[in-house]
């Protein structure tokens, strides 16, 4: 339930609504029909009111720097693995490792239209470019990998698969936020 765009909004009503409604109670706890009625009654509650304001507002800021520190490091850690799948990219033998790198400029192109895209549907489809980039470059890394026994195949292949992983924490965080 957490982890769907909605819950921060639900969780904010369910925890400012009751707090509020209790505040009108003690409020109207303090204001007794039988006293007069003084300056200080209308303070109590002016001041009631300013604080459950803050307390509003804090959470709701608390919420947003949350949701944005998040977004922030989960595009580092995806910018990351593409600089490691980079880096390993040019230990392929020449003609795989201009195939390979071609296509991962082209998963770095669909990233930043995923990015810049607004819409729900338009950042879907740039994500799922981007897995089928991903999914040819994992194509062309095994079919290297069954034809050489060299040791930095096994470490093409992590960084490959770690710029998946982060394609993915990156997606979901960045859904998080429609």
């Amino acid at each position: 339930f957490l982890m769907m765009p909605a819950a921060d909004d639900v969780l904010l009503l369910a925890v400012t609504g009751p707090l509020l409604t209790m505040s009108a109670y003690i409020g109207r706890w303090m204001h007794h029909p039988r006293k007069a009625r003084t300056a200080d009654g209308g303070a109590v509650i002016a001041v009631g009111g300013l604080v459950m304001s803050v307390l509003l507002t804090g959470m709701a800021l608390s919420v947003a720097i949350n949701g944005y520190t998040a977004r922030k490091q989960s595009q580092t850690r995806e910018a990351l693995a593409a600089e490691r799948a980079w880096q390993y990219t040019s230990l392929l033998p020449d003609d795989m490792s201009h195939r390979a790198q071609g296509v991962l400029r082209g998963y770095m192109d669909e990233r930043i239209h995923f990015f810049l895209d607004d819409s729900v549907q338009g950042g879907r489809s740039w994500s799922q470019l981007a897995q089928g980039s991903q999914q040819q470059l994992w194509g062309l890394a095994v079919s290297e990998a069954k034809h050489s026994t060299l040791p930095v195949m096994d470490s093409l292949l992590t960084a490959y698969s770690e710029l998946r992983v982060s394609q993915q924490q990156t997606t979901a965080v960045s859904q998080r936020k429609l």
